[in-house]
């Protein structure tokens, strides 16, 4: 068989093959592999975004396997599944859509296609019978969508079986087909519905929280658990998931955020493709992107997170990293059936749960509350309109209570004010209204779970919460949620409702009638504001006064008012309260300018807003909800103006205005809102300053206050928030006025800042008149360029600030985000260093956006404004600019791919800076920017062409500055691009995304036209793109700043004056200014090696290159920089520019010119030779580590690797680069310059190793990164330039193979270099480098020596220009190096010495005149050299004793004779005989003797107080002192003789001050002290007499022991009358006083038993009682418990047993603060309790073990003596002493062991010693006078609180309240009430309150039995979780972070509560939140008795008869026919 006949059969064998599958006898399609084609374009189909669409005509192009498809036959329908993708072709429920792929496969029918042209070609559907729009189609959008029509050729499809490399390629899919095919039948299951429980990987189930609905995981999961059970149902080709507790919805994950419910339903989907068997990857995006999938955190909450996770290696060899991804398992998600739980107790328990009803009825009372906005409930408001809106739920208003009608099977809707009903009938999105005949509604229930009803008319007609028509109720589709509404039954209150009604008619009449009304009151007052009474009013009487206003038949409001202004009483209750509320109430007002006539106006003062604030004049009246106003005007509104009142709810920045004409006006408020007037001028032309201010008075409201600060002063804020008792400052927003600015902030936000001292600047409080004036400062800064000064008098708009939401500008203002620094003086003043210029920046960068209208270009809204933002920070001057570094232009520039239209936001901005920073800054042209602004009025800029865009803008510029500015604009690319609609882009991610796309027109004509007008100008601005203020420091300028301090950087990383970020040459200080020219660039070195240029000099701002055609094709500003490679070296030309704008041509053609080819200079604190090129014949050298390994040195060879040969080792350059103490190393051998990857890791402080940076290679100097060659002793480190504690090193030592690396390896030895020389000539340089830095080190040190040094470095100077050196030229040199040091040491130890010899002058003198005859050839001479040396020797002897006789002459007053002679022989010692003996060695003698003397001296001096019987032997050793003499004092007889008197005298001294101590008791128990002190009155004779005084010292102190023993009244000691029954003092004590000599035989012993006679009486057996024979501890005294054996406290800090490792609360310690105090208390029963002062509780036995412990409660302690009891014969009882005895145990203090003991014994003896005093029982009770508890208070919003709970009685100081629980409402808040007295008893919790944050002390006291009404609870411990309840919730109070406000807040389970706090419980279940605020419950007194009837039960009313919130009420008010104060 042929070849060729094999091939034709081989061929037809693949054809037949592969055709045959798509054919069969019944005209059945395969199952295979195929590409799907439309018949009509002949293009296979593919996957793009989950659609069906076609290569080329689908968006997105062709994706080879997105065309592949398995096809496969189910059930008998098909399925047709993606190979790319894996998901399956899904069906379409509705017309004219898309087909797409997911996980639910549509079962499609499939057979031959009928017709013309329909060979080979199928239809497909989703019917069997082929019928309806069920049929794919090619409608020609690009995509597949479906439609009818068996016949229609557009509906034919091929399916073409793929062969060969595709048919193997999509075969892959056979290895995931079973997985694929059983995740999709089970997504089709989940798509039945059911309930199921979803499980993670940890074995933890989803839970929700029913008050946050958070999402999160728990490891339990029960039947009675709804929140774990889910509903599982079909959404669209996805699922919803809804938690079966609450019945919300999963929502979107965001990445990284907490999960939350919604209300809403949502689709999801289940991803089964990556994850385990039966696991699901689960997401509200289809792609299943990264972030948005459901991942279980560590915290256990569910947040938006990634399917898979990943790693990422460094691919060394490929040098790129290579990342590895694997399946994140805390994504994954198992979904278990709850077969335990039933659909029907769900809805049950839902149905109990909601506040919905499901059955509505007539006859009852409804509020109706949008699903979808929860806080809004239908409205209406029968005084204002009828128009039906939503509204935030007010119980008074009772336009929200409706009735449900029936009107046959359908309901209408009836409003309980009027009995009008909601009409069903209106245009589709327009507004429902209020009609007089009922109009009925179905209600359709939305909801399978909770009652949600639709009020539907027809199919997609029905009501509507609108939000994007301010909620009011509009006709649209009834499946949105905004369509869905709940019913919630009240109970109407019909009192309230006639009140309601009553109101409305008041306000009717008011209205109706203000013009008679006037007429009355005209009658009484001078004006139409009511402010002033005409004369015979003022004086008339007050009930005279109220007939004749009654007789007017006046509204009593008006009454009211007249009579609060005769009495001139506003604010009763404070004089400075009266004086503000009338200030608030009556004011005049001034007219502001136009809001939008001056925004909108380019002739006047535009915004790109085209509004300033609405809001101009606050008044400081907040009006409460459903309330009456009435405001009275005193003036006509002047023509051309208006007047209106303005009702402005929160932080809105408009409200609802009323017109307002003279006289009374009424308005009603509807909301809680501030009142506002606005006076506004409706003509431009009219002057504010010639208009009359108007006058109006307010009645009604509540008088908040704001603040002005165009009439107000920091006094008057600081008064007010003193006054916020009454009533001021009382709102959550505060009102701010400034002269261009009008704020509504939050007033805990301002306020903070003034509590956190951010007002207080350079020690001056600036207030807030300060922080407004900086706001100010900022408008001013930016209208300067609209040169308001022309508007004087017309224009004086403000603008608008609040905090209501982020941070952006809106008409009327600004949205701040929150207060903080905003408001704050430090930040306006000074900001922060790198704080990207913090909230300045934000603040000016949002104001600019409604100015920058006028010189705005397009694409330029984010930038054009910064140039004010960067204004600002410069003006601030603690900063520079916030820009990016110039390098980013001059690359884009240098590579010729850039255009305005592709520079991004920075870039633009710097095009702004530069203009002003050179223009306006250094005022070549101060008022550029307004002429500009001129301009631009007059022909404003337009986006849609170049033309009218950036063209006019440059062409502007030129004509302004009088300057051809081309190169300037050439260089930001304004001439770069050229076309119509080019696109234009902000370059930014963010930017192009928010504002979307947008184009420009550019035609060549009109930047030819633009240059030409530029070109006009003969003065050209050749260096304007150079200039920056970065290049080198600044001095600050900031308020306050202090001299020589630099402004600081303002991005991170970007340090002024850093030339690695700026470059060297362009500070604007080089560009002159209008006093100076700017600097003339003249360059001194230049060298161009390779592509490296490197240029020294001066004056330089700029460096330019231009090729040979004399283009500019190159711009720099670093003195080093890179020839791109596009660029031929051998043909350009290298300019450089000055400040004076002089060009230097510095190469031309490739070649440096002469005059510039000279040497350079740098920096080189590594002191090597350096290198000027790749070819210096200088500076070689070898790099060899320098430790040893094994005996040897290793070297580098030429790549860096090791080598011990000096013959492989290569040669490197060291060249110093631009940066100052940088290097570049150039390796000769591989001749390139070693660098590094300088972000590539490297083992060191990172967490996890990788593979180390090793060497990098680069051909030109400018492209390798320098190093940092750091000289350390004699040895070199080599360091990364920005990390110096990396450095080079061959980790693990020189082996074969390595290569050096880098580490942070700072002490190893393997760090270590020798940079050796490579040639003697180097060798030789390098020492002379090194003698010269000497040299130079020296300079300031050669003082005597300075004839020698300035010779020696003469010759260095010299030396250092040879190019050729000897071995004897460097041995020489080395011998003259070490020489020098020597007389160099001596030379400075001499002139150190100077300042310090007093006496040896003329010996110092004679020696520095014999140094300083040395020269460089005497100095290396060796017998010089040695002599030298000795006499340094000797000189040390003579400078000690100088230097000591110096010291010691101030301390000297006795032995001043010897010290004169001292000095004497100092001061004439001379130069020949100094330094030899005899007179060298006296003076080492006198040195030794010397401080012997001294000390004597002394002695005797700080003694001399002390002597008083001991004179004479005092006088007799002072007298030796003073006679010493300098021949004698060094010998050893007078030493001796000193130091016997010396030893002896501390016996005299002690002994004198022994026998001075006063007796304690009677003076015969002391007697003894008589022949005691004729002794010590005697001289010292000998060692006996020593003896024999220490005997009478020691017999003397038994006796004053004693008797101040029998002086003590601490418990444990016998009262005092015992003593005189022992009769111990008379027969023992004053008997043994009475010897004249001790006698120790006999009375010792006696002596120290004194405590026991004294104890003997009280010892009687008929006192039965320890307390009627001993002192016993006392209620309310403190003592320490000092043991007997040790003295060592117990003390109630915990210690671990050192006997048996139990750890005890109690230990031993001698601390004496309140741990080791003790407070006895004994109760109203006699018990008695030790309470430790520190508050840790009470003493006690540990349970069960033979230790100390502490007790929560009271532990009874018995105390006794043991007087009674012996053991083994001796009596147990210590005197002074007392046992300590809890629950059968006697407390145990040993003296080996740190903790506390026990002793059980019996209650008969309860006391044990042991054997040689190791342990007892025995305590001394140390009575403490006085002590403290200390409390500290904390401050928050709401107050300054603490609480406290504490084991003993306390006294409260003065300013701290203790308050206790009045009332707990569960689902709202806590109710307290001031407790009465100032003492707190034991065990009482409590909270405290103060005036003023900050530590307390209190004083305990005496018992006071505990309250046990407070509500409150404690403890003395810790409160651990397993100690707790679980069935009780705890409330603690804290700080909340969002408010900081005090609040209760539950305990979480596993927290401990700490001691001495209280706390409160509710049961579980309790249905209260999380966190409950708390306040004072109103007081209410009564004042005055009234006979009216109160109107209804309860209700509480102003002296205006309005009802008003009682919760709230404050002031005198009327309840239950009584006027009350409610305090």
């Amino acid at each position: 068989m042929s070849y060729n006949f094999k091939r034709i059969f081989f061929s037809l064998f693949l054809l037949i093959g592969f055709v045959l599958p798509t054919l069969s006898q019944n005209n059945v399609l395969q199952d295979g592999y195929y590409r799907i084609v439309s018949h009509k374009n002949k293009m296979p189909i593919l996957v793009k975004n989950h659609q069906l669409g076609y290569v080329s005509e689908h968006s997105g192009g062709d994706s080879k396997t997105s065309q592949f498809w398995k096809v496969k036959r189910i059930n008998g329908t098909y399925w047709m599944v993606s190979v790319s993708d894996q998901l399956a072709i899904q069906s379409l429920d509705e017309l004219n859509k898309t087909f797409t792929v997911g996980t639910n496969p549509g079962k499609y029918y499939i057979k031959p296609a009928t017709g013309k042209d329909a060979a080979d070609y199928w239809v497909i559907s989703t019917n069997e019978n082929f019928e309806g729009k069920t049929l794919w189609h090619n409608g020609g959008s690009g995509l597949v969508q479906n439609w009818e029509g068996l016949t229609n050729e557009n509906n034919f499809w091929k399916f073409e079986p793929l062969t060969g490399e595709d048919l193997t390629t999509a075969q892959q899919l056979e290895s995931s087909w079973a997985k694929l095919e059983k995740g999709f039948t089970a997504l089709n299951t989940f798509r039945n519905g059911g309930l199921y429980r979803v499980k993670g990987k940890s074995n933890r189930y989803w839970t929700t929280d029913a008050s946050s609905h958070a999402l999160k995981t728990t490891d339990q999961a029960s039947s009675t658990d709804f929140a774990s059970v889910w509903f599982v149902e079909r959404n669209g080709d996805g699922f919803a998931l809804r938690n079966a507790l609450t019945g919300r919805f999963l929502p979107n994950a965001t990445a990284n955020q907490n999960v939350a419910l919604a209300q809403t339903n949502n689709q999801v989907w289940f991803d089964f493709k990556k994850t385990s068997d039966n696991y699901y990857h689960i997401s509200a995006n289809n792609s299943f992107n990264n972030g948005e999938c459901f991942v279980e955190a560590d915290n256990h909450n569910i947040v938006g997170g990634n399917a898979m996770s990943f790693t990422t290696k460094q691919n060394e060899a490929q040098h790129r990293n290579d990342t590895t991804f694997f399946l994140n398992t805390a994504s994954e998600w198992k979904f278990e059936s709850a077969t335990d739980v039933s659909i029907e107790s769900i809805k049950e328990l839902l149905r109990k749960n909601s506040h919905g009803v499901y059955e509505p009825a007539e006859g009852k009372y409804y509020i109706i509350r949008n699903v979808a906005y929860p806080n809004r409930v239908l409205t209406t408001y029968p005084h204002l309109d009828n128009v039906l809106r939503t509204e935030g739920r007010n119980e008074r208003e009772m336009g929200q209570v409706w009735t449900l009608k029936k009107v046959n099977t359908q309901w209408a809707i009836c409003n309980v004010v009027n009995n009008e009903y909601v009409s069903n009938s209106t245009p589709q999105s327009q507004s429902f209204k209020m009609v007089s005949s009922p109009a009925p509604f179905t209600l359709q229930s939305m909801d399978q779970l909770l009652p949600n009803f639709a009020f539907v008319v027809s199919k997609g007609v029905s009501l509507h919460s609108a939000n994007s028509k301010g909620f009011e109720v509009v006709n649209w589709n009834e499946n949105t949620i905004a369509s869905q509404w709940q019913l919630e039954e009240v109970n109407l209150d019909n009192n309230a409702l006639t009140e309601y009604k009553q109101k409305l008619e008041d306000r009717k009449r008011l209205n109706a009638d203000y013009a008679q009304l006037n007429e009355k009151l005209q009658h009484f007052f001078e004006d139409y504001a009511c402010t002033q009474l005409k004369a015979n009013y003022k004086t008339m009487g007050e009930e005279a006064f109220k007939a004749a206003l009654n007789a007017q038949d006046l509204p009593q409001s008006l009454i009211e008012m007249a009579l609060r202004v005769k009495s001139d009483t506003w604010n009763d209750k404070n004089a400075d309260a009266n004086k503000y509320e009338k200030y608030f109430r009556i004011q005049e007002y001034q007219a502001y300018s136009h809001p939008q006539k001056w925004a909108n106006n380019n002739k006047l003062m535009p915004t790109n807003f085209g509004q300033y604030s609405q809001l101009t004049n606050p008044t400081g009246i907040t009006i409460p909800e459903k309330e009456l106003v009435l405001l009275f005007v005193n003036n006509d509104t002047p023509e051309k103006c208006f007047l209106q009142a303005e009702l402005v709810q929160g932080k809105n920045k408009t409200g609802t205005t009323f017109d307002l004409h003279k006289g009374v006006n009424t308005i009603y408020a509807n909301e809680l809102s501030h009142l506002y007037i606005n006076y506004m001028m409706d003509d431009v032309n009219l002057k504010y300053t010639e208009l009359p201010k108007i006058r109006i008075h307010v009645e009604g409201g509540r008088a908040n206050g704001y603040f002005d600060a165009t009439k107000m002063k920091n006094e008057d804020w600081n008064k007010l928030r003193d006054l916020k008792q009454y009533g001021f400052f009382n709102d959550d927003v505060i009102r701010l006025k400034s002269k261009h600015t009008i704020h509504s902030l939050s007033l805990s936000g301002v306020e903070e800042q003034q509590k956190q001292g951010n007002w207080n600047y350079n020690g001056e409080d600036k207030g807030i008149t300060g922080v407004l004036g900086k706001w100010d400062w900022v408008h001013e800064l930016e209208q300067e360029y609209f040169r308001p000064e022309q508007f004087t008098g017309r224009f004086n708009c403000l603008m608008f600030n609040t905090d209501a939401a982020g941070l952006y500008a809106f008409p009327y203002g600004t949205f701040i985000g929150t207060v903080s620094t905003t408001f704050s003086y430090k930040e306006w003043a000074k900001g922060g260093q790198y704080d990207n210029g913090g909230n300045l920046w934000a603040v000016v960068h949002e104001t600019g956006h409604h100015y920058q209208k006028l010189f705005n270009l397009a694409r330029c809204l984010e930038s054009s404004n910064n140039l004010w933002s960067n204004i600002a920070l410069w003006k601030r001057g603690a900063s520079v600019s916030r820009l990016q570094a110039p390098q980013k232009l001059f690359n884009r520039f240098n590579n010729e791919k850039y255009s305005w239209l592709n520079m991004d936001l920075g870039d633009r901005t710097r095009m702004y800076w530069q203009l002003w920073l050179y223009y306006v800054e250094l005022k070549h042209k101060p008022d550029f920017f307004k002429d500009l602004f001129a301009k631009f009025r007059n022909n404003p800029i337009n986006f849609s062409n170049a033309k009218t865009d950036y063209l006019r803008f440059a062409q502007y510029c030129s004509e302004i500055a009088q300057e051809d500015l081309t190169e300037f604009f050439d260089f930001y690319g304004f001439f770069n691009a050229v076309g119509k609609d080019l696109p234009y882009k902000y370059n930014d991610d963010f930017y192009d995304k928010s504002y979307g796309a947008a184009t420009i027109t550019v035609n060549q004509e009109d930047i030819d036209a633009c240059k030409t007008a530029m070109a006009k100008f003969p003065k050209k601005n050749t260096n304007l793109i150079f200039i920056d203020e970065r290049i080198r420091k600044t001095p600050a300028t900031y308020e306050g700043h202090k001299e020589g301090e630099m402004r600081w950087g303002t991005i991170g990383g970007m340090d002024p004056g850093d030339n690695r970020v700026f470059g060297d040459v362009g500070h604007y200080e080089d560009f002159g200014n209008d006093k100076q020219a700017g600097t003339t660039a003249a360059p001194q070195s230049v060298l161009l090696d390779g592509r490296t240029v490197r240029i020294q000099g001066t004056g330089a701002v700029g460096y330019k290159v231009y090729d040979d055609k004399g283009k500019l094709v190159m711009v720099a500003n670093a003195n080093d920089f890179l020839i791109p490679e596009k660029l031929d070296p051998s043909k350009i030309s290298i300019k450089v520019i000055g400040g004076s704008r002089n060009e230097v041509e510095v190469i031309k053609n490739g070649e440096v010119l002469p005059a510039y080819k000279k040497p350079f200079t740098f920096d080189n604190p590594a002191n090597l030779t350096l290198s000027e090129g790749k070819t210096s014949p200088l500076g070689r050298y070898y790099i060899r580590r320098h430790e040893a390994v094994d005996g040897k040195f290793y070297y580098l060879t030429k790549d860096g690797h090791p080598t011990e040969q000096i013959e492989n080792a290569g040669e490197f350059l060291v060249a110093a680069s631009r940066f100052s103490g940088e290097y570049n190393i150039y390796s000769v051998g591989m001749q390139q310059w070693i660098s590094y990857e300088r972000n590539k890791n490297y083992w060191g402080d990172y967490s996890y190793y990788a593979q180390p940076n090793l060497f990098r290679w680069s051909k030109e100097m400018t492209q390798a990164q320098t190093w940092k060659i750091i000289h350390e002793d004699n040895y070199y480190k080599v360091a990364l330039q920005h990390d110096s504690r990396v450095l080079w090193n061959w980790n693990g030592g020189p082996k074969s193979g390595t290569v050096v690396g880098f580490y942070n390896t700072p002490n190893d030895g393997g760090s270590r270099w020798d940079f050796v020389p490579a040639d003697i000539t180097t060798k030789y340089l390098a020492l002379v480098k090194h003698a010269d830095s000497i040299m130079v080190r020296d300079a300031a040190k050669a003082i005597n020596t300075q004839a020698y040094h300035k010779e020696f470095h003469t010759h260095l100077a010299e030396e250092a220009k040879r190019t050729t050196a000897t071995e004897d030229d460097f041995n020489l040199l080395k011998n003259q190096l070490v020489a020098w040091e020597t007389w160099r040491s001596s030379d400075s130890t001499l002139t150190a010495d100077a300042s310090r010899v007093n006496h040896a002058q003329k010996l110092l003198n004679e020696f520095k005149a014999d140094i300083a005859t040395t020269t460089l050839s005497s100095s290396t001479i060796q017998s010089n050299l040695d002599l030298l040396r000795q006499k340094m020797e000797a000189w040390k002897t003579w400078r000690s004793a100088d230097s000591l006789v110096t010291a010691d002459a101030s301390r000297v007053v006795n032995a001043q004779k010897l010290l004169n002679e001292f000095k004497a022989k100092l001061t004439e010692a001379s130069l020949s005989t100094a330094f030899i003996n005899p007179s060298l060695s006296n003076t080492k003698a006198m040195l030794t003797a010397w401080p012997k003397w001294l000390q004597a001296d002394e002695v005797i001096q700080r003694d001399a107080n002390k002597v008083n019987h001991s004179r004479t032997f005092y006088d007799a050793f002072k007298t030796k002192v003073a006679t010493a003499a300098l021949s004698t004092a060094a010998t050893e007889s007078e030493l001796t003789a000193l130091n016997d008197r010396a030893i002896a005298w501390p016996v005299w001294r002690d002994a004198d001050s022994l026998v001075q101590i006063k007796p304690y008791g009677n003076p015969l128990n002391t007697k003894f002290r008589e022949p005691f002190t004729v002794l010590v009155e005697k001289d010292y004779t000998e060692v006996a007499q020593v003896q024999e005084l220490k005997d009478f010292g020691r017999y003397f102190r038994l006796l004053v022991t004693a008797d101040s023993l029998l002086s003590q009244t601490n418990p444990g000691y016998p009262l005092t009358k015992f003593k005189a029954e022992s009769e111990v003092e008379e027969w023992v004590l004053q008997l043994a006083a009475d010897e004249q000599t001790p006698n120790f035989k006999d009375w010792e012993g006696y002596l120290e038993t004194i405590p026991d006679m004294w104890a003997g009486s009280a010892n009687h057996p008929q006192i039965k009682t320890d307390k009627e024979a001993y002192f016993m501890p006392e209620d309310g005294k403190f003592y320490r418990l000092r043991s007997y054996y040790d003295g060592r406290y117990i003390t109630s800090e915990p210690v671990n047993s050192s006997n048996d490792g139990i750890m005890t609360p109690l230990s031993l310690s001698k601390q004496q603060d309140n741990s080791t105090l003790w407070i006895l208390q004994q109760d109203n029963a006699g018990k008695q309790y030790l309470a430790a002062a520190n508050g840790k509780g009470y003493l006690c036995r540990m349970a069960n073990q033979n230790h100390g412990s502490l007790s929560n409660e009271p532990a009874e302690i018995s105390f006794g003596t043991a007087r009674f009891i012996r053991y083994k014969g001796l009596h147990q009882q210590k005197i002074g002493t007392l046992y300590i005895r809890n629950a059968g145990l006697s407390l145990v203090a040993w003296t080996n062991n740190n903790a506390i003991g026990g002793h059980p014994g019996t209650e008969a003896n309860p006391v044990w010693h042991g054997d040689n005093g190791i342990a007892g029982t025995s305590f001394y009770f140390d009575t403490v006078k006085e002590a403290t508890f200390k409390v500290t208070t904390r401050a928050a919003q709401n107050g300054n609180y603490a609480t406290l709970y504490l084991p003993f009685a306390t006294i409260l100081p003065q300013g701290l309240k203790a308050y206790s629980i009045k009332e707990i409402v569960p689902e709202k808040e806590v109710f307290i009430e001031p407790l009465e007295g100032n003492i707190l008893p034991a065990n009482t919790a409590v909270i405290l309150s103060s005036q003023q944050a900050g530590e307390f002390e209190l004083r305990p006291t005496t018992w006071h039995a505990p309250l046990t009404t407070t509500k409150l609870e404690g403890r003395n411990l810790n409160f651990k979780p397993s100690e707790r309840d679980a069935g009780t919730q705890y409330y603690a109070l804290t700080i909340d972070t969002d408010t900081n406000s005090f609040v209760f807040r539950r305990v979480a389970h596993y927290i401990d509560i700490p001691r001495n706090r209280a706390f409160f419980t509710l049961p579980l279940g309790t249905p209260a939140p999380t966190v409950l605020s708390f306040r004072e419950q109103p007081i209410l007194s009564k004042v005055k008795g009234i006979t009216e009837q109160p109107t209804a039960p309860n209700a509480v009313f102003n002296l205006a008869g309005q009802r008003i919130n009682a919760s709230s009420a404050s002031g005198v008010v009327i309840s239950q026919g009584q006027k009350v104060i409610i305090r």
